[in-house]
């Protein structure tokens, strides 16, 4: 199977440590994005859980190969990709509902498109994997993590009209120090 011993392994292993990792900042950011635009408090929180889930799922299928440990491989592929195709329904349905400067609508269709391709891989793995053909499953696999990374692709097109600025300040009175 691709991707069950070294080099193959450690490439995946970093390839998906580091898009799990990327995916939180990435989702973090899309919910401060999203909160003021959505009343529905709910399905921003939902959407970004459902992501972190999915990215954490992401770094156990990555680090635990299929050969050293199924349980837990398949434990984060399922993670990442069933929990990742609700997180996706869920991003596109946001994304159409707040239609930031009117292109909810058409980045909302590809996204549609996607989440589609990625829900139909999903499934698709999921049956292979339970029918015990793991062989077939693996093309699907990497299908399933380069449609989502594209999926993700897709944001730069709404971050584009955000600027994003991170400060820190004292909240507490600064006291003075005198010496004696």
């Amino acid at each position: 199977m691709a991707g069950n011993y070294p080099p193959a392994s450690c490439i995946f292993s970093q390839v998906m440590n580091l898009a799990g990792y990327g995916g939180v900042i990435l989702f973090c950011y899309r919910f401060i994005q999203v909160k003021p635009r959505l009343k529905e408090v709910w399905l921003n929180v939902s959407a970004l859980v459902a992501n972190c889930i999915s990215c954490f799922g992401m770094t156990l299928a990555g680090n635990f190969q299929y050969s050293a440990d199924p349980t837990i491989h398949n434990i984060g592929a399922w993670l990442m990709f069933v929990v990742g195709s609700v997180a996706c329904w869920l991003e596109t349905w946001i994304t159409i509902k707040i239609d930031i400067k009117n292109e909810g609508m058409k980045i909302g269709i590809i996204r549609a498109l996607l989440s589609g391709v990625i829900t139909i891989c999903m499934v698709l793995f999921t049956v292979l994997v339970f029918q015990g053909d793991c062989t077939s499953a693996v093309p699907l696999e990497w299908a399933l993590v380069m449609f989502m990374f594209l999926f993700y692709g897709t944001f730069a097109v709404e971050f584009r009209h955000s600027r994003f600025e991170t400060t820190c300040t004292d909240t507490c009175p600064s006291t003075k120090v005198t010496s004696c």
